[in-house]
């Protein structure tokens, strides 16, 4: 995809948002006629549109806000203020947090950029963040605005020479956050600042110079070179975006033949493909079954900097921008092997994401409640990462324990092969991570976590109770870093007005939500959020919906499904302009009792990890697992012939049903004994593993009990036992486990 082209579909798709009211079309909104009205308008971005608002204050101090369209244009009505005016855009770009500042002489357009706010330090020769707070006692010329802005205009201009837009004035000139032209360049250049010295870099070269601020005069500037290198660059953008191209013509009518769609796959993907834990030839089976892109997508392709990939000649790390029925950006490799450019994927295990979060949760017999923390997400969901002996990850970053959080690998024993957080009751919950609740007030360690933190994720060999024990095991077998924009909000700072307030239905009476039909969900979002999912939790059964981002309404279709037995929630979730999550959770149905042989309907998950059985008749390690979903029990035991539970299993039994191991059934009087054997596939290993059961305690119908195994000389015991006995969890008893070999 050439670079015009490229510039038409992104126009389009700004063009089509727009008229279904997301923002402006493809240049800033025309200023108000009216003689009496005075306006501001412009685009604020830094290569991608800010997602946030504009502030603005004049010089006697009066102050505006707008929020930023969704092309990054703005327009503030500023007839009230006094010329001139300094500027503030403050939101996320790429999910990073940034605050970018710009300065107007007069009204009518203006512009918020990384550049723009480099000039009007240079113009101030200090803190825009000081001048902001002190306008009207702190001002600027015209001659030193004009005379800073020339002056970085002449540092960068190796990059605008390359793009062809040398001359440019950042401050005033249109134009439109499309990743080419102007807003190419401001793709490609990074400014931080450390005190009084200015650090830009161009990230499509790698040069960078220095700035002291305070300086009048041109004191650093891109190599001359940079713009024959740009050069390069480019066109191996355009390059890449016609791999890209190919991919769009064979979807743009219908679904590609199987024979189009893998010679695209073996020409253009490379063999030592991955993404997310995906191979090529997993990607090629999604894409074959419908999964990949849609019928008439589009894609451009921007590249972000270059890599070193070994075996290939050159590599950049990109950024895809793809839209078909929605917009969608994601970051990835492109790797050149002399021939052609292939996608090589991010390279990544698993699919991991950190985001800020809060919840609350609304009864109909309480005040609500109040949770903070992070969501980090890890998802393997095609067993990459475990197949590669992943049995846990370690998360670790502001704000969290000093050793991190762990994480446990859910696989088997969920469809979806995500991480869950791990408790050192074994038990595991979901992949939020609470730092403050009402319940346990945390604030200060919230209030310590800066924008822009850092979290990694660390993928471990060891076995989550191992990593429990000591964090410092982990054998960091793959580790990515996530960036979250803004900190979660203190516990102390929530109210009911920063989530959704449910409208229809009105009520916690089941009877206002029709389970077994199709219904509506309303709900009215804090001002400055977008809305996310919608989702009904009926028991062990999760039915959700995903609203566009203004939406206030939706359909839950629960044809089919019976009223809950335990429980009965609805969650909305909205976001504000720093991705920040505040999920609103609505009670209405909870079960006089949990369910008879579980500890809930939810927490019927529990695993004995990894243990070393070495020191019985079986040489090697072994796990046991029983998880429940709807009162029906499932056990997994698999043995392994060395100490670390690594490699295919020489045994594994399965069994499902009310009680535990399938044929060993609960009872009113107690549990049956009985005897099941075991074939050794290993050739190492021959003979049977025989598992003896004995009677554990009575069964008391309505008491909660909880899951054990151990074993007293050559006899495996395992059950449930409950609560009111002396024995609880697993933890707290004298505890062993292993298995008799029996030649």
């Amino acid at each position: 995809m050439n670079r015009v082209y490229q510039t038409a579909i992104l126009i389009g798709v700004i063009f089509f948002i727009t008229a279904c009211g997301g923002g402006g079309g493809d240049s800033p909104p025309p200023t108000n006629t009216s003689p009496n009205v005075k306006t501001l308008s412009g685009t604020a971005a830094a290569g991608s549109p800010i997602a946030g608002k504009v502030n603005v204050k004049g010089s006697m101090g009066k102050f505006a806000s707008s929020p930023i369209g969704i092309d990054g244009s703005f327009s503030l009505d500023v007839t009230a203020l006094t010329a001139p005016y300094i500027l503030y855009a403050e939101g996320s770009v790429n999910n990073k947090s940034i605050s970018l500042y710009s300065i107007a002489l007069t009204p009518g357009m203006i512009n918020i950029t990384q550049v723009t706010d480099f000039i009007v330090r240079n113009a101030l020769a200090g803190s825009a963040e000081s001048a902001y707070a002190s306008w009207g006692t702190t001002t600027v010329t015209e001659t030193a605005l004009t005379t800073a802005a020339a002056d970085v205009a002449t540092m960068i201009d190796p990059l605008l020479s390359a793009l062809g837009v040398s001359g440019t004035d950042f401050l005033t000139e249109p134009f439109v956050a499309d990743s080419t032209g102007v807003d190419a360049a401001l793709d490609a250049l990074d400014i931080s600042y450390s005190g009084s010295t200015a650090t830009v870099t161009s990230t499509l070269t790698g040069s960078s110079f220095t700035d002291d601020i305070t300086a009048s005069g041109v004191s650093g500037s891109l190599p001359l070179s940079d713009t024959v290198a740009t050069t390069t660059i480019l066109n191996d953008q355009d390059a890449i975006n016609a791999v890209w191209q190919i991919a769009i013509d064979l979807y743009g009518t219908t679904m590609p033949s199987e024979s189009d769609l893998t010679a695209w796959f073996t020409n253009y993907v490379a063999s030592d493909y991955l993404e997310d834990g995906r191979d090529r030839t997993t990607a090629l089976n999604s894409w074959l079954t419908g999964e990949g892109p849609e019928v008439g997508f589009d894609i451009a392709a921007v590249i972000v900097s270059p890599k070193t990939v070994a075996g290939y000649v050159k590599a950049y790390q990109i950024r895809l921008i793809y839209t078909s029925s929605g917009t969608a950006t994601f970051s990835t490799l492109m790797a050149y092997d002399g021939v052609n450019w292939r996608w090589y994927g991010n390279q990544l295990w698993v699919d991991a994401t950190a985001d800020a979060h809060a919840f609350t949760w609304v009864s109909a017999s309480s005040s609500p409640t109040y949770e903070s923390g992070f969501e980090f997400s890890i998802n393997d969901d095609n067993n990459y990462a475990y197949n590669q002996g992943v049995r846990s990850a370690l998360v670790t970053g502001p704000g969290l324990p000093a050793g991190g959080v762990v994480y446990a690998h859910l696989f088997p024993f969920t469809a979806e092969n995500e991480f869950a957080t791990y408790h050192s009751d074994g038990s595991t919950g979901g992949s939020f991570y609470t730092i403050s609740s009402t319940y346990s007030l945390n604030d200060s360690a919230i209030t310590s976590i800066p924008d822009n933190a850092v979290y990694t994720f660390e993928l471990c060999t060891q076995t989550p109770a191992e990593l429990l024990a000591d964090t410092t095991l982990c054998s960091n077998e793959f580790s990515v870093t996530r960036t979250v924009p803004k900190p979660p909000l203190p516990v102390s700072s929530l109210d009911p007005g920063d989530f959704a307030t449910l409208t229809s239905p009105t009520s916690h009476s089941l009877a206002d939500f029709p389970i077994g039909t199709a219904f509506n969900v309303s709900w009215a979002k804090p001002v400055g959020t977008t809305s996310g999912e919608v989702g009904l939790s009926i028991d062990t059964i999760w039915i959700s919906s995903d609203p566009a981002l203004d939406d206030t309404t939706v359909t839950l279709d629960t044809v089919g499904v019976g009223a809950p037995i335990y429980f009965g929630g609805l969650f909305i979730r909205v976001e504000d302009v720093w991705g920040r999550d505040f999920n609103m959770g609505w009670d209405f149905y909870s079960g006089g009792s949990a369910p008879p042989v579980a500890v809930n309907p939810f927490d019927g998950t529990w695993v004995t990890n990894c243990v070393d059985v070495s020191s019985d008749t079986v040489t090697g390690s072994a796990t046991w697992a029983e998880y429940n979903s709807g009162n029906a029990f499932t056990d997994i035991i698999s043995i392994y012939d060395n100490a670390t539970c690594l490699g295919t299993p020489i045994a594994t039994k399965t069994g499902s049903g009310t009680g535990v191991l399938g044929n060993t059934l609960v009872t009113d009087s107690g549990y049956t004994a009985n005897r099941l054997d075991w074939t050794i596939t290993s050739t190492s290993q021959t003979g049977l593993i025989n598992e003896v059961t004995d009677l554990v305690v009575g069964y008391t119908e309505g008491v909660t009990y909880y899951d054990i195994v151990l074993l007293l000389g050559d006899t495996i015991y395992y059950g449930d036992i409950p609560s009111t006995s002396s024995a609880s969890r697993p933890t707290d008893v004298a505890f062993d486990f292993g298995f008799v070999k029996q030649m």
